[in-house]
């Protein structure tokens, strides 16, 4: 029998949509539903490291170290650093991957939208740094799904043809 938490983490991940999850958003969850932590995020980041039910993912480390208010505030947008956990037995399709990658380009792009709807008005250089970064997101979006089509028409192209050969093999 596993930790308590792990089980509680096994759950959790069965009923989320995403797959791969930021060990922080999942002690942000336990929090909730708990009045008291029953443990920090490094120690339930331990607990999934060391249960083979979990495929464990350490976050690459930055050169930049973000300040504590943008951490939260990244956090507040749903964006964790850190490490990562998926259950082992839970491996994505690439159509899961695809569709986890378009949500996350969408929450992007909202967070953006909303940045600039709470921008200072009164500043010309923040409106054309966010229109900058909105456009560029937005060409980011579309090369990574015109990409992601690309792949999985590659891919269905690929069995397509392998069946087909198959069929010719057969006669």
């Amino acid at each position: 029998m596993g930790h308590a938490l792990a089980d509680w983490v096994e759950e959790k991940l069965l009923g989320m949509e995403d797959h791969i999850v930021p060990v922080k958003r999942l002690w942000n969850v336990h929090c909730e539903e708990n009045e008291v932590p029953q443990t920090t995020p490094d120690e339930l980041a331990e607990i999934l490291k060391s249960d083979p039910r979990f495929y464990y993912v350490e976050e690459q480390r930055e050169d930049r170290e973000d300040t504590e208010e943008e951490t939260l505030r990244l956090e507040k947008m749903g964006f964790f650093k850190g490490p990562k956990v998926m259950l082992q037995g839970r491996i994505p399709s690439k159509q899961e991957l695809i569709d986890g990658i378009a949500r996350n380009i969408d929450t992007m792009m909202l967070n953006l939208r909303k940045a600039y709807e709470i921008r200072p008005k009164d500043s010309e250089q923040t409106e054309d740094e966010l229109i900058d970064v909105m456009l560029k997101a937005d060409q980011l979006k579309k090369e990574i799904l015109r990409a992601m089509a690309d792949e999985t028409t590659d891919i269905d192209d690929m069995a397509n043809q392998a069946q087909a050969e198959g069929e010719v093999n057969q006669d």
